[in-house]
Formats: C-alpha cells, sequence, structure tokens
C-alpha cells in the first residue's frame, strides 16, 4: 500500500511541474465579480467566465527562486564563516523570501483543455475573489 501512495504523490507531482505547459497564464491586475460572470482586467485584456463553467479554483504558492537561491548562497556563506554578521544578513534573506511568496489562482473552467493561472498582483484581490465567489455559490 505505500508503494501505491509514493506512486500515486509521485504522478501528482509530475503533473504540477508540467502544469505551465498545460496552462494560460495572464497577469491580473483587477477582478470583478458580477452577478453571473467573472472578470480578469490586466495590462492591455479583459477577460470574462461565466460561473456557471467554472470547474474548480486552487492556489499555487511557490516562492520566487532567485531569492531562495540567495539564501542558500548565504546559509553556505554562514555555514563557512561561522561570523555573527554573516548570521544575521541569513536571517534576513530568510525573512525576505518568506515574505515574498508568490500567489496563482488556477481556475479550471469547463470546456478547456488547460487551465487559467492567474498571477493576482494585489493579494487582496486573491481574498475578495474567494469572498465573492463564495458569496455565489
Amino acid at each position: 500500500m505505500r508503494k501505491t501512495d509514493d506512486k500515486t504523490r509521485n504522478d501528482e507531482y509530475r503533473n504540477k511541474s508540467r502544469l505551465s505547459s498545460r496552462a494560460y497564464q495572464y497577469k491580473v491586475r483587477k477582478i470583478q465579480v458580477t452577478n453571473d460572470k467573472l472578470i480578469f482586467i490586466g495590462k492591455n485584456f479583459e477577460k470574462e467566465i461565466n460561473l456557471e463553467d467554472i470547474e474548480k479554483i486552487g492556489i499555487e504558492r511557490s516562492f520566487n527562486k532567485i531569492l531562495v537561491i540567495l539564501t542558500i548562497a548565504v546559509a553556505l556563506l554562514t555555514l563557512f564563516s561561522q561570523d555573527l554578521p554573516h548570521l544575521i544578513t541569513l536571517l534576513i534573506t530568510l525573512a525576505i523570501t518568506l515574505a515574498y511568496r508568490e500567489e496563482n489562482v488556477l481556475i479550471k473552467v469547463r470546456g478547456e483543455d488547460r487551465l487559467l493561472r492567474l498571477k493576482i498582483l494585489d493579494h487582496r484581490e486573491i481574498r475578495a475573489l474567494a469572498k465573492a465567489l463564495n458569496e455565489k455559490r
């Protein structure tokens, strides 16, 4: 039974890593929820989706890769030097890395084979979207 769980977990990981090729990506500045439509507004686009067509909504959280690499480099420097200034620098870079977590909203639309990945620039919009969709459903 354990091997089956590991296989399922590995399949889920592979599917998640291939997600970028199966998703349309948008940078969204504002979200509007009307009675029957969800409207995404970006810099040079506006997309509408019927609320009835939405099958699933999820949030993908990840860390900025550059900040993670910087934190690992500072950790290695701290490990080899064991100085107090390097330790303080490590704690600061770790705090910055944890603070700047990226959140993308994933939407599965009925009738489309690809997901919508929305990189929402204002995190308050994610909470407003979740609240509005819970009220509508």
